[in-house]
């Protein structure tokens, strides 16, 4: 898989107000830690998450998405197969790539939500 360049990873923090510093820091913190126990698994939960929310959430966008990778170029499945090339090393080091920029955007009363570099000051 290729990690280089810009990339965007979204992590959907839906919560009331009074938990938001909270799951935040559970966030970093799981990402601080994160371990790969089995990455064989990883990969197999990964490409299953993505069909099932492609097909069942999504069908629309599963659409629009193939239409893309024909406009492009990308053969049909390349995407999942990338997944299987992936390695412990490119996971550990996106994780860190993660951690040294995290960006954040917020919907609603913000009022509770931390800056972003008491966020980033988490992940040190």
């Amino acid at each position: 898989m290729y990690f280089e360049g810009q990339g965007l990873v979204l992590f959907n923090i839906e919560s009331p107000l009074s938990h938001v510093r909270y799951l935040l820091k559970d966030l970093v913190n799981f990402l601080k830690n994160f371990k790969i126990d089995n990455l064989e698994e990883i990969k197999k939960r990964t490409k299953a998450d993505m069909i099932k929310l492609a097909v069942d959430r999504y069908p629309r966008f599963a659409a629009q998405s193939r239409a893309k990778e024909i406009f492009v170029g990308v053969q049909e499945g390349a995407i999942l197969r990338a997944i299987d090339n992936v390695t412990e090393t490119q996971l550990e080091s996106a994780v860190e790539r993660i951690l040294s920029n995290i960006s954040i955007g917020c919907v609603g009363n913000i009022d509770s939500v931390p800056y972003r570099d008491e966020i980033q000051s988490w992940a040190k």
